[in-house]
């Protein structure tokens, strides 16, 4: 139907165990792929990383 078709998706990154890198080329794919289909994107991700983010 008209109403599944334009459904919009909130996708949940865990980062855990991952990196920065890899965060980015799965945001890259999903804004190549997927673009009309984001809501939003929720990165989770400890404190520490974010801080590290914040010298680069």
């Amino acid at each position: 139907s008209e109403e599944v078709l334009n459904r919009k998706f909130t996708f949940v990154l865990d980062l855990h165990e991952g990196t920065w890198k890899a965060a980015k080329a799965l945001l890259k794919t999903l804004q190549e792929v997927v673009p009309d289909k984001i809501h939003q994107i929720v990165i989770i991700k400890p404190d520490a990383f974010w801080e590290k983010r914040k010298s680069d």
